[in-house]
């Protein structure tokens, strides 16, 4: 047997290793690397039963992945989670957190290379369960109104942050719409939510029942206006003072009841012609402007 062949049969397992060795290689890293950007979820993980975030987070922060290209085509943002460690927050107060990068899964190949945003703020105070009185709220027009109400039970036990519970007075029950018509009533409701998520009921649902009487509210006409009767002495004084007086537009007429009585208008009084100015006393006053004119 020739000497190639034996060399061939003695290696042959390592050439064919070598080939597809070369072979995935070649599958994997010819396209090169890339880069991608993803909006992936927002977890906070491992927060104590006892408290709780009062501010609102992001649902998600915005993610950019380097590696393979074949293997970013793959990647999935929905399979992926950046989580937040609030296992330490026991107390109340303001605080910041970074994403924890090394904690989110990827293939083999990829990393991430940047993460937005990169610190986040929060506000984190007590779990507490508080009694709150409950307030019917109507929807009903305007000229309806409700007397002698009765709700049962008059308070429920809400559960939420500390800082809001304990500013809470009230809590109002959903909108509640009554058929138009006067007489007693009794309507079921329920607990219209204050904030959302973040106050709730402890117990689960709870059903009010609100009772009470409806009727319309009183109209009260407009007052009438009055005119007063003209006096004697503004008579006399329009007539020797006229732009010393200034008239009053009148009220619209309207007639009369019969409880109101029309006064009696008063008579003018007839007034005494200012006397007049003689032929005489009236040339020398001529003959001084003609005096006072200027000469040409």
């Amino acid at each position: 047997m020739s000497a190639p062949l034996e060399w061939f049969r003695r290696y042959s397992l390592h050439f064919w290793a070598l080939v597809i060795a070369v072979a995935l290689w070649l599958q994997v890293h010819g396209k090169g690397d890339g880069s991608i950007t993803l909006d992936v979820p927002l977890q906070v993980r491992d927060l104590p039963e006892s408290m709780v975030i009062v501010n609102d987070l992001p649902g998600y922060v915005r993610v950019t992945v380097t590696g393979l290209q074949t293997r970013l085509k793959e990647l999935n943002p929905k399979d992926l989670v950046v989580p937040i460690n609030a296992a330490d927050l026991t107390t109340p107060g303001v605080v910041e957190r970074a994403p924890k990068i090394g904690a989110v899964s990827l293939p083999v190949g990829l990393h991430i290379d940047k993460v937005q945003p990169d610190r986040l703020e929060l506000q984190v105070d007590r779990l507490v369960t508080r009694s709150i009185p409950v307030h019917p709220f109507f929807e009903l027009p305007e000229d309806w109104q409700t007397s002698e109400l009765l709700v049962r039970p008059k308070q429920v036990a809400l559960t939420g942050p500390e800082v809001w519970l304990d500013t809470l007075q009230e809590v109002n029950t959903t909108p509640i719409r009554l058929d138009l018509k006067v007489g007693h009533f009794q309507v079921e409701s329920g607990i219209e939510s204050p904030s959302g998520k973040a106050i709730h009921l402890s117990k689960g649902q709870v059903k009010i029942i609100v009772s009470g009487r409806l009727m319309r509210r009183a109209v009260t006409p407009p007052p009438t206006a009055i005119t007063e009767p003209i006096r004697p002495e503004e008579v006399q004084a329009a007539k020797h003072h006229p732009a010393a007086v200034t008239p009053t537009p009148a009220p619209p007429a309207s007639a009369p009841t019969a409880d109101q009585s029309v006064p009696a208008k008063t008579a003018p009084t007839p007034s005494t012609p200012a006397p007049q100015k003689t032929l005489q006393q009236q040339e020398p006053q001529a003959q001084e402007v003609k005096q006072k004119e200027p000469q040409p």
